[in-house]
């Protein structure tokens, strides 16, 4: 079972242990994280702070308030399902960071699945990296049992929201959380309050195809947009849905199962492949079977690299700070793609202070260690090119496998 708990410390407090969450490995524990910053003193913390979000402009950091929920040992797919709930297009507010499996290996823990099959899978991913694949890409290959942490600030009131639809969840890990979060609320406040259900993502359900697609309407200068996108790993959602000004509409994980397709990373060669589309084919196994006993935690055994067909609508402000944070050459290639078509048609209405950071200031604004590694960039260095020219090196090539 997950670890929920309420952490109602001081802000600088609670912002420095977001901080550590993202990028700290899984071998230090969340206490070890939370005592750590606690001997902290405040000019430490505050000059912590103060680089995280200056020097890498990472501002989610100090939007994190007191108190926030800690959401320890729980599966990638619960934690993804969470996520995809927190939005201001569904009325649940929070802010929050997640350990990111970008810049941190996968912990040796899981939920709900045989532990042989994932420590074999730990061993393939490790022959990925061993082979030269990057650990963002290695990731795919990474089932969604393998288990997460995450540190999320709201209201009492978001809190009993998001307890209130999880405690009706098809899921026993999402149910229990639901309950978790609904007694927080209680110690609060003295009582439960009633809250409305919110729209999540359906567990069991079937959806019809459909090729890409992308419309904008526009009233008053103000744009509306709709995307439908085909083909997205999991672990690209992962990302995709804490952009919070957007909502994201996922397929029905049934759905998913039953397309049998799985997004192949560019950086993968034949090697690379091979080990894919043999672990690929195990987890369908896997999947399957329990699919068809109406087992929900068939979720489990996804790979983050399975592909999911979602809906993305979008307003404005919100349409605009996804291109433009999400287009930067050390974004993740995969949501990069997603932001460059957009970008793209804004460009071709007329819209033009857009794009990547480094073309709208002429100047790259990244940590140190992209600038000194040029092949994690494609555009660094060429700040003179025109936005369209950006977009084009900015693309990303890859193949989908279908079994």
């Amino acid at each position: 079972m997950p670890n929920i708990s309420l952490i109602n410390e001081d802000i600088l407090t609670i912002q420095c242990i977001a901080a550590y969450f993202s990028q700290t490995n899984f071998k230090i524990s969340t206490n070890e994280i939370i005592n750590k910053v606690k001997e902290m003193s405040e000019k430490e913390k505050s000059k912590l702070i103060e680089k995280i979000v200056n020097s890498f402009g990472h501002n989610i950091i100090y939007e994190i308030n007191s108190p926030a929920v800690i959401f320890d040992d729980i599966s990638r797919f619960s934690m993804l399902s969470i996520w995809n709930m927190i939005s201001s297009q569904k009325e649940i507010y929070g802010s929050g960071i997640e350990t990111s499996l970008r810049l941190v290996k996968p912990e040796n823990h899981v939920k709900e699945i045989d532990k042989n099959y994932y420590y074999n899978i730990l061993e393939k991913y490790e022959k990925l990296i061993e082979k030269g694949i990057p650990i963002q890409d290695a990731r795919y290959i990474i089932p969604e049992a393998a288990t997460t942490r995450a540190i999320i600030s709201m209201p009492s009131r978001y809190i009993n929201k998001l307890g209130s639809t999880l405690k009706n969840s098809e899921l026993k890990e999402l149910k229990d959380i639901g309950e978790n979060l609904s007694k927080i609320v209680k110690d609060i406040e003295g009582f439960e309050p009633k809250e409305e259900k919110v729209e999540e993502w359906k567990i069991f359900g079937n959806y019809e195809s459909k090729e890409s697609y992308m419309s904008f309407s526009k009233c008053k200068e103000k744009y509306s947009l709709y995307f439908h996108s085909e083909h997205n790993s999991l672990s690209s959602l992962a990302q995709l849905v804490r952009q919070r000004e957007l909502e994201i509409k996922i397929e029905p994980v049934e759905s998913i199962v039953r397309k049998r397709k799985f997004i192949i990373p560019p950086n993968f060669g034949k090697d690379a492949k091979e080990i894919y589309k043999e672990v690929a084919k195990d987890s369908l196994e896997k999947q399957t079977e329990l699919l068809e006993e109406k087992n929900p935690n068939f979720v489990y055994y996804l790979l983050l690299g399975q592909s999911a067909e979602v809906d993305i609508y979008g307003y404005d402000k919100g349409i605009y700070n996804f291109c433009n944070s999400r287009i930067c050459g050390t974004s993740q290639w995969e949501i990069r793609n997603l932001a460059i078509p957009v970008t793209k048609k804004l460009y071709e209405l007329g819209k033009r202070d857009i794009g990547p950071k480094c073309y709208r200031e002429k100047r790259c604004t990244e940590p140190s260690t992209f600038k000194s590694k040029h092949s994690t960039c494609p555009i660094y260095n060429k700040e003179k090119l025109d936005l369209i020219d950006f977009l084009e090196k900015l693309s990303s090539n890859y193949e989908i496998l279908q079994l």
